[in-house]
Formats: structure tokens, sequence, C-alpha cells
């Protein structure tokens, strides 16, 4: 992605990356009969192997997805709950 700001950079987050990249070879195992030739495919894709050089080399989410994941739990975004209701939970 081009910037007019030249100090910028943009990074990828790596959990993010390893899952999308984990879904891609969970659909070619299931290719049947070229199950080689498609995990292959997706090791060696030129996207990947272009990311894998904007990976952050510092900062992880990995902690804030998880603190996220639990309160998703307790509030689910797509629910209102009363104030009372929240200090209840």
């Amino acid at each position: 992605m081009a910037s007019n700001e030249p100090d910028i950079k943009h990074h990828f987050d790596i959990w993010h990356m390893a899952k999308g990249v984990g879904k891609k070879l969970e659909a070619a195992s299931h290719k049947a009969g070229h199950v080689h030739r498609s995990l292959e495919g997706v090791i060696k894709s030129p996207y990947l192997l272009r990311d894998i050089g904007q990976l952050s080399p510092d900062v992880q989410t990995a902690h804030l997805e998880a603190y996220h994941s639990v309160i998703n739990n307790f509030a689910p975004k797509m629910l209102h709950f009363t104030f009372p209701v929240m200090q209840a939970k």
C-alpha cells in the first residue's frame, strides 16, 4: 500500500497472518489427489512471501485479542446491557 508519508511503515500482525495461512493450508489439504501441490502453492505464494517482509517486528496483538475474546464472552457486542446488569456481570 503506497503512502504519501515516507516515514510511515505499515506492518502486519503475525497472529492474523498465521490464521489466514492456516485457513488456506486447511482448504488446500482437502483437495483430493493434489495435496502436495496445493500445499506447496500456498507456502510459495508470491503474496505470502511479499507479506512476510511486512510482519511487525516488535508489536504483537495476541494479548489484546485474548482480552477481547474474554470480554465478548461476558458482554457480546450484538447485545445491549444496562449499566446495573454490566456491574452484576
